[in-house]
């Protein structure tokens, strides 16, 4: 143990961290640590209570809560004085209109909020509402009822199945109208020589759908309650549902 005025840099196994001379006679006599998590090196204990899991020095110097994100200001996470760590609340803001727990952390490629682990990353609303009303059954997904990705808020969750789940995805960006509109437009252009997929891939972009989603509008597998002209399936002409529920075909066949 080396003391520099005020520091003191303590050698534990694996390395040396350097701590505040008055933190460190607090700290308690555990069996100090090197360890290694996402490619950045910080110091921890193995707790009196191994089901309690791993003690980081950095948290316990700044008495971290549950959830609260620790930072070291100059990215060396051996560096443990108090002036180099920052508490980042609970990694997310509170929106006073929609109720919304906004992330800030890190974010993966379709806008959800991730926190990294041990074996990768981890969706952080899911830890949420698992941590508040259990796990999510096999097989079931958390639809965000606000529609704001980024939230965390477990009480704006719900465990819906995948079809539901794609069905609401859907729905975010579709109504009855537009479903209607999509059939119209799409039609309007087969009728004309446009091939579906092309017409399909047109309007998707203008939709903010897939085009797999805009093919299964326009033949009638989904939103099959709205009406407007269907595409048929072996026609590039188009079909209509009549008022009975029938539907004809009126085009050439390819």
């Amino acid at each position: 143990m080396h003391a520099d005025s005020t520091i003191l840099r303590v050698q534990v196994v694996g390395g040396e961290t350097t701590v505040d001379r008055d933190t460190w006679s607090l700290i308690p006599p555990l069996r100090w640590r090197v360890v290694r998590r996402r490619a950045k090196s910080y110091v921890a204990a193995d707790r009196r209570r191994p089901e309690t899991g791993v003690c980081y020095l950095h948290r316990l110097i700044v008495t971290a809560k549950r959830g609260d994100v620790v930072q070291h200001i100059n990215g060396d996470g051996l560096d443990n004085r108090r002036c180099n760590l920052r508490v980042a609340s609970l990694g997310f803001t509170v929106d006073p209109v929609t109720g919304c727990w906004n992330w800030t952390g890190c974010l993966n490629a379709n806008g959800y909020a991730v926190r990294a682990v041990k074996d990768g990353s981890r969706l952080v609303h899911r830890r949420h509402y698992e941590e508040k009303y259990g796990r999510v059954p096999r097989g079931m997904h958390l639809d965000h009822v606000c529609r704001n990705h980024r939230c965390v808020n477990p009480d704006h969750l719900e465990v819906v199945t995948p079809a539901e789940n794609s069905r609401r995805g859907v729905m975010a960006h579709l109504t009855a109208h537009r479903a209607m509109a999509l059939r119209f437009e799409v039609c309007q252009k087969v009728t004309g020589g446009m091939s579906v997929r092309a017409a399909c891939d047109e309007a998707s972009a203008r939709y903010g759908i897939s085009i797999h989603t805009a093919d299964s509008v326009v033949r009638g597998r989904t939103w099959k309650d709205v009406g407007g002209p269907l595409v048929g399936r072996d026609y590039y002409g188009v079909w209509h549902r009549e008022p009975d529920g029938s539907i004809r075909c009126r085009g050439t066949a390819r």
